[in-house]
């Protein structure tokens, strides 16, 4: 969904994965990515949406590291990471803060 440009559908998709698994950084990576997409795709940009992108993609950016292991599309999505990151922190002058924590799914 993301890929396709259907950020909205996209962020619930992760947002809802991060109630089972609120470590999965593949996951908050991906939903921070689709957050800035979205952010940026107005103008102004929604600094609210860009922040919480960079909260969510912090963490990635900080533990993962590029392999030459790793294929080329991985490679390319951790450097988009990093680099969105990069973006967020200097040209938008935005700070990381801790996402928000899942609360997982109640039981019926």
């Amino acid at each position: 969904m993301r890929a396709a440009g259907e950020f909205d559908k996209a962020i619930a998709a992760y947002k809802s994965v991060l109630e089972t698994t609120p470590d999965n950084n593949e996951v908050m990576a991906s939903l921070g990515l689709s957050l800035v997409a979205l952010g940026t795709s107005v103008e102004p940009a929604n600094k609210e949406q860009l922040q919480e992108g960079l909260n969510y993609m912090q963490k990635y950016a900080d533990t993962v590291a590029i392999l030459p292991t790793d294929s080329k599309q991985v490679q390319e999505f951790k450097q988009s990471v990093k680099d969105t990151v990069e973006y967020l922190k200097t040209e938008q002058k935005l700070k990381a803060q801790a996402p928000p924590k899942a609360t997982g799914r109640k039981k019926p």
